[in-house]
């Protein structure tokens, strides 16, 4: 390699020649040490017969999977279709869209938890949602609906200064069930505004 001559201050070279004696002593362990043989993914010296992986990050399946991946947690069991649970989720899909189950009729649970919008309310210019009566809108955001049922009863547990508080549906914690949660918005006057259960209910 030629190294064209330039001019170079004596305090240059000295950190020229600095940084290559840092250099060669990082480097000279990894240059004297001994390059163990090459394996394959299992530990063992490679096979000859084995077809190349032209991505190493997949296994070969021409090779066969010597090294498959553990799973920390075991796979959940699927449940055998139950017809009940079945005909309980299609009866809950359809009061969730009915519209007609408010008071004046024309809003349904997705009106402010729209599936395509992560099943919370689709209108960002507006600071909450608007209920059944024209102009009167709720107190606060549509929460997302999305694993509600995962979400467990509130807690407060108030140990470790200022409290920890987890759990609850609707956004202050108020309801510990899902049960429970889903009947508030229809007896809301700011969401869908029916006059008692039995109106509910006649209306179903």
């Amino acid at each position: 390699m030629l190294l064209k001559k330039t001019k170079c201050s004596t305090e240059g070279k000295k950190w020229i020649l600095t940084s290559l004696f840092i250099a060669n002593l990082v480097y000279q362990p990894f240059a004297n040490a001994q390059t163990p043989p090459p394996r394959g993914s299992n530990g063992n010296p490679p096979n000859q017969n084995t077809v190349p992986n032209p991505n190493p990050q997949r296994p070969n399946p021409q090779n066969g999977n010597n090294n498959p991946v553990q799973l920390a947690l075991p796979l959940p069991r699927l449940l055998e279709p139950n017809p009940e649970q079945l005909a309980l989720q299609n009866l809950g899909r359809q009061i969730f869209f009915d519209v007609n189950l408010s008071n004046p009729v024309g809003q349904s649970c997705a009106s402010c938890h729209l599936p395509e919008a992560g099943f919370a309310d689709l209108n960002s210019s507006i600071a909450t949602s608007e209920g059944a009566i024209a102009g009167l809108f709720g107190n606060r955001n549509s929460p997302t609906v999305s694993y509600s049922q995962f979400i467990p009863p509130f807690q407060n547990n108030n140990n470790q200064g200022g409290g920890n508080a987890r759990g609850g549906l609707f956004l202050d914690g108020r309801a510990n069930s899902l049960e429970e949660q889903a009947k508030a918005p229809f007896l809301n006057a700011l969401e869908m505004n029916n006059e008692s259960e039995e109106a509910v209910i006649t209306r179903i």
